[in-house]
């Protein structure tokens, strides 16, 4: 007779080191240990055992979780997970999340998505949430054979005010609605992404001040910028370096007689460690700040057709 699992944990500190490959295809080292505060662990099921073998089911269920990994901390985790002991152990099922607050500072809110893992092979599908005043979405997020496999993740319609607001530059303002297409792809060390692309859905402000009387034209012009394009494309490599291409169109009305301007800006640099900084220590890099500040803004274009 096969005996019956029950297990009920209400508090657990677990070795985060029990997931080396998730750890290695993100390119972070995980802290030592990955703890839930609150809720409920509750495992039940059949477990046979027999000439040396383990077999059976156990359904795995977490009820309102509050976990910590670092410093990020994630609330109202739900999840319901069927898995099968064999030779190879897998499983399957829906997971829900209320929020996530993480490191860097930004919060992820009502996650939604599917588990599903066979050995060392693992996978979020079809995983949905709101950040940022928007949606963020991607078909599946995989891990096969300790590597990232490629994706593709959309974000749509984000709030401009708020991305700059937790990007914290000193004096950089602005409004409107942007889409984003993140294509995530494997470089050989760990995620990267490979010809992103934003933009804004439509017309918006950029307000950039130093505190001090721009004497550059372009800072002058972003003083006030009411732009009519924003869009742009995004590379990131797994060792931090990333490039950025901005293509802003315009005008200033305090500035030329609101005469248009456009703006093209080719930012490039290193921002190390990006997944650890978002996720566990909070250290988001202003290596893109930095850039803009010392970059020298385009003259304004002069073709005599307004946008």
């Amino acid at each position: 007779r096969a005996p019956t699992l029950e297990a009920r944990l209400t508090a657990a500190r677990l070795g985060a080191q029990a997931l080396p490959a998730a750890a290695r295809a993100l390119a972070v080292s995980l802290p030592e240990t990955l703890g839930f505060r609150d809720g409920a662990l509750v495992l039940n099921g059949n477990v046979r055992y027999g000439e040396g073998v383990v077999d059976g089911n156990v359904e795995v269920k977490g009820e309102a979780l509050v976990l910590g990994l670092g410093e990020s901390r994630f609330e109202g985790l739900d999840f319901t997970t069927e898995v099968d002991l064999a030779e190879v152990i897998s499983g399957r099922g829906p997971l829900a999340l209320e929020l996530a607050n993480l490191a860097a500072g930004l919060d992820l809110t009502a996650l939604t998505t599917s588990i599903e893992f066979e050995g060392a092979d693992f996978g979020l599908l079809s995983l949905d949430a709101r950040l940022l005043g928007g949606v963020l979405r991607t078909p599946g997020l995989k891990l096969a054979g300790g590597q990232l496999q490629g994706t593709r993740i959309e974000r749509i319609g984000f709030d401009l005010g708020r991305l700059l607001s937790f990007v914290d530059v000193s004096g950089l303002s602005g409004t409107g609605t942007l889409d984003a297409t993140i294509p995530v792809v494997n470089d050989g060390g760990g995620p990267a992404v490979e010809a992103g692309s934003f933009a804004a859905r439509g017309p918006g402000v950029l307000r950039y001040t130093s505190g001090v009387p721009a004497t550059n034209i372009g800072l002058q012009a972003l003083e006030n910028f009411q732009y009519e394009q924003l869009e742009g494309e995004l590379n990131y490599a797994n060792d931090g370096a990333y490039t950025i291409a901005l293509d802003l169109l315009g005008r200033n009305p305090e500035l030329y007689g609101g005469h248009p301007i456009r703006f093209r800006l080719n930012l490039g640099g290193e921002m190390p460690a990006l997944f650890r900084s978002l996720f566990i220590t909070g250290d988001f890099d202003q290596a893109i700040i930095e850039r803009l500040r010392a970059g020298e803004p385009a003259l304004p274009e002069s073709d005599g057709t307004p946008p």
